[in-house]
């Protein structure tokens, strides 16, 4: 195929919606990577614009919202949706298409136009984010995997060589920025918990149970919680339960450029999830030297935590083991300081942003097209299943009802 940076230079990014958080900053930043070599990248929203939309459009970028608000409510209106997507990324003739958990864009490849290469990007290991990663690979030049976790598990089931692995990085602060913002371990020790405060993936309302343990063996931190999500009220709840109200703050989420002033001024960088990609926010913890401990969760979180050196990682559901590891890291400010730096050694070597653009603009300039394929009614019916012939409404509204039964919520 000839360089792609010989032709026209457009690319686009489709997404499901842009809310505060990993895939947004990734793509973010996978827009910055194409931008600074000459491409014109527009960003696609196809279900809703999401609270950090206005943010990048803000910014300059080139954001497009195709809204699915009408459709919900009649039948066949997803794969209306879906088919209309497909034209106007079509009409635009981009050179690549990067599809991130996007429903709409996913079903309608058959309508890509043969010359226009297509990636889908996994990032994380939830069950329905990779299955849809995944589909119609036939139709895709190559599924890209953030990290070895999601990796290992599509390439066992995509073996023509379509599988790339790709991990996410991030924008490292300079030597000056670091010397000067980084707060040292003198009184109280500062833990930081940052993310979507979602139970499910996130684990956070492991959080009140990790504090009371924190009590248990006579270690008193201060905390602060930064985010939003729909067990914010649940994670207020208790904390309020154990009277830690008092040490531990809430912040809504803070704008991209704050976030560093959080990593900077505290010490030890809390993640209990129990499943991710490879997350944002634990690269940019170790890069400012607040010492990670995290969920021990394979091919993720030890790619970048080198247990006991730069951090520890501890099994999801060990309470204990999470309160011990925060309480051996602050109660040495030598043990505190040795860590510190370490974690952001293992940043400047493993975490640059650099590593992630060579890896992609190489991608796109290697890739030949293989794949024809035809616009059909057999494309239609390869596309979508009996489901979407109902309103989308419809669909979600009895999903939840039968997991509310299922949970014995409704008898």
């Amino acid at each position: 195929m000839e360089n792609i940076n010989s032709g026209g230079k457009r690319i686009a990014i489709v997404t499901y919606a842009l809310n505060t958080g990993g895939v947004s900053t990734f793509i973010e930043d996978l827009s910055e990577i194409f931008e600074n070599e000459g491409f014109q990248t527009d960003i696609y929203t196809t279900e809703k614009k999401g609270d950090y939309f206005y943010t990048l459009k803000n910014k300059g970028k080139f954001l497009h919202n195709i809204r699915f608000d009408l459709l919900k409510w009649i039948p066949f209106g997803r794969i209306i949706h879906s088919i209309f997507c497909g034209f106007l990324i079509r009409m635009r003739n981009y050179n690549a298409v990067f599809l991130v958990h996007s429903y709409a864009a996913h079903h309608s490849l058959f309508l890509y136009r043969n010359r226009t290469l297509v990636f889908s990007v996994i990032q994380n290991t939830e069950r329905n984010v990779v299955k849809l990663g995944c589909r119609f690979p036939d139709l895709l030049d190559g599924i890209i995997c953030v990290s070895r976790n999601i990796y290992d598990s599509v390439v066992l089931t995509i073996k023509d060589g379509k599988c790339f692995l790709i991990e996410n990085s991030i924008h490292l602060p300079s030597d000056e920025k670091y010397s000067c913002m980084r707060k040292p371990l003198d009184n109280k020790a500062k833990v930081l918990y940052l993310g979507r405060l979602d139970n499910w993936q996130k684990g956070v309302l492991k959080i009140p149970d990790i504090l009371q343990e924190l009590l248990n063996i006579s270690c008193e931190i201060d905390m602060t919680i930064v985010g939003s999500g729909n067990d914010k009220e649940e994670l207020m709840k208790r904390i309020y339960e154990i009277g830690l109200q008092k040490s531990v703050h809430f912040m809504d989420a803070v704008p991209r450029n704050k976030v560093d002033d959080l990593f900077a001024e505290h010490h030890v960088f809390l993640m209990p999830s129990n499943f991710e990609g490879l997350p944002f926010t634990l690269m940019e913890a170790m890069s400012w030297g607040c010492v990670p401990v995290a969920s021990e969760l394979k091919g993720v979180t030890d790619y970048c935590v080198d247990p006991g050196i730069n951090g520890f990682l501890i099994p999801p559901d060990d309470i204990k083991g999470f309160a011990g590891a925060i309480s051996k890291i602050i109660l040495s400010r030598e043990k505190w300081s040795r860590m510190s730096r370490a974690s952001r050694e293992k940043a400047l070597s493993n975490f640059s942003i650099d590593k992630m653009k060579g890896k992609y603009i190489n991608l796109i300039n290697r890739s030949n097209k293989k794949k024809i394929h035809h616009i059909g009614i057999l494309s239609i019916f390869r596309m979508y299943s009996l489901k979407e012939i109902f309103p989308y409404q419809v669909i979600i509204f009895t999903k939840r009802m039968m997991r509310k039964i299922k949970v014995g919520k409704i008898i």
